[in-house]
């Protein structure tokens, strides 16, 4: 174990090699810096170094120097600057937008036009029918997952500063499932109070939804390639179930409508001149007014608060210098809001009770492909 005569020396010793490395690199900087000029010229060149003993040597035997002189050697003139690679027209460098601003007409319009795709996970569990011995026989978690199609509009003006646009998308989209025919027996019923039995039936069910959205944002940033957003919007949504039999039908059918605002930011990346990928971001803030039908009829409305989280990933092809082929997927979360067959569990027929359920959660996911024109 160390003693502290010990721990004393080497102490001195570290301070000591410390002093060393901190001050050997300066002082030999400042040798270098008094070193004559014609060789700090060599430092950095193999053959002005290689070249520096014969011109000593030379000049030690020149008759025509006196003794103990050096001849002074010319200035070396300095390489000629290489000149540089020309720029790429090929299309716009990376970080800047994928259309090109002229200095003049730095405001433009952007368009995109396109189809989406929409997809929504199949809903939990929930009984429609129940046969005579009260065995499920038509359950909404038979739906599995739905689809559909809608249109995806575009629109923004960038200012003429360049460092901001204004920012408006409207896109409208349906999502649907069947289940059916189901055969039912003599005294099938529905599990909620005061369904009622049916005579033999077929039964037939459809889950069909609709969302449409509109917005418009105000997009801000110093650089073209990152922008954060603040914005209001407006989103419309429709959940209809329906049981049909041979002789009737039942709806059943909730509308949310969501009114509030939203910040968001986008990044963009340009691997390649013609290609540019980005990433977008949302959270949304909204008032909900929703509704409760049953059997085409109001039941019951509620007013409440909601969240939303909007995330985009895009892909554009530059094909021209005003036309440009996109794709892109899109999640679109909403919370507290009314969504079929949710209600179903609360509806009592007996007593006239529908009420309105607004903690439900909804989880879309769309792709879309479409055209894109700036001018």
């Amino acid at each position: 174990m160390l003693r502290s005569h010990d721990w004393l020396i080497a102490c001195r010793a570290g301070l000591l090699v410390s002093a060393v490395l901190v001050l050997a690199p300066a002082a030999l900087a400042q040798s270098l810096d008094s070193w004559p000029s014609f060789m700090q010229e060599g430092r950095g060149d193999g053959q002005t170094r290689a070249a520096l003993p014969s011109v000593v040597a030379a000049n030690q035997f020149d008759s025509r120097q006196p003794a103990g002189t050096i001849a002074r050697q010319p200035a070396s003139t300095p390489p000629p600057a290489q000149s540089a690679p020309p720029a790429d027209t090929d299309g716009p460098e990376f970080g800047e937008p994928l259309y090109e601003i002229a200095p003049v007409f730095a405001d433009q319009w952007i368009a995109q036009v396109g189809v989406i795709g929409w997809f929504r996970p199949g809903p939990q569990h929930q009984v429609l029918v129940d046969n005579s011995q009260g065995t499920p026989i038509v359950d909404v978690a038979q739906f599995g997952a739905s689809s559909g199609t809608g249109l995806d509009v575009t629109v923004r003006r960038r200012f003429a500063s360049g460092r901001g646009m204004l920012d408006f998308r409207y896109f409208d989209a349906n999502a649907s499932s069947s289940l059916g025919p189901i055969a039912g027996d003599n005294g099938s019923f529905m599990p909620i109070s005061g369904g009622g039995t049916f005579t033999p039936n077929t039964f037939n069910s459809t889950l069909s939804s609709r969302l449409n959205s509109i917005e418009l944002n105000l997009r801000v940033g110093r650089v073209p390639n990152r922008t954060a957003m603040i914005g209001i919007r407006r989103i419309g949504f429709i959940d209809r179930l329906t049981l049909g039999t041979d002789n009737t039908t039942y709806l059943f059918e909730v509308r949310d409508n969501l009114y509030g605002t939203q910040i968001g930011f986008e990044r963009l990346w340009q691997p390649w001149s013609r290609l540019q990928l980005g990433l977008t971001h949302k959270y949304l803030l909204f008032g909900v007014d929703a509704s409760n039908e049953i059997f085409g009829f109001a039941a019951s409305t509620r007013s409440t608060c909601g969240l939303g989280l909007d995330v985009g990933a895009t892909a554009a092809l530059q094909l021209t210098k005003h036309w440009s082929a996109r794709v892109g997927y899109q999640l679109l979360l909403l919370g507290l809001l009314a969504t079929e067959p949710e209600q179903l569990a609360h509806v009592d027929l007996l007593s006239n009770n529908y009420p309105t359920i607004t903690n439900n959660a909804l989880l879309l996911q769309g792709i879309t492909l479409g055209l894109g024109a700036n001018w």
